[in-house]
């Protein structure tokens, strides 16, 4: 059985790119894609996805507020980051809001494939560039990491 999955991001063509490159893989349907984040509770609970990939910059909530939404709601649903940030404070601020995976915008979408059955196979896959900077963190474990 495909993995459902619901897509957020703004850039309506790269959402619908996203959307056309995951329709020619049996193992993904998408149930939905959303240009903003602001009823993400209600769509969780409504559609009950197995995976979701979030942008971080979106109009009016970000998307590492709706990561933590996600998974109060349902902290089984995977989430992925999807984002050209590259900075260790998104990336730190999306981990601690419990987003499984960290991938940017600029991954090639054999590698957005290959990521995404990582996750959903219980890995937490990362954008190399964004994996060498896992060694630096000097901050405090956040609290979410520990739930």
């Amino acid at each position: 059985m495909p993995a459902s999955v619901v897509i957020y991001e703004d850039n309506e063509s790269l959402r619908r790119s996203i959307e056309l490159l995951l329709q020619t893989d049996k193992q993904f349907s998408i149930v939905g894609s959303f240009a903003d984040c602001n009823k993400v509770k209600h769509q969780m609970n409504e559609l009950h996805p197995q995976l979701v990939i979030m942008d971080i910059d979106m109009p009016g909530m970000l998307g590492t507020e709706a990561v933590g939404l996600i998974k109060d709601t349902d902290p089984g649903i995977l989430v992925v980051m999807h984002t050209v940030f590259e900075d260790d404070g998104k990336l730190f601020e999306a981990l601690c809001a419990g987003a499984n995976g960290y991938l940017l915008k600029k991954t090639s979408p054999e590698k957005f494939i290959e990521y995404l059955y990582e996750v959903l196979d219980g890995g937490a896959p990362m954008s190399p560039g964004i994996a060498k900077k896992g060694d630096r963190y000097t901050q405090p474990p956040c609290k979410r990491l520990f739930l």
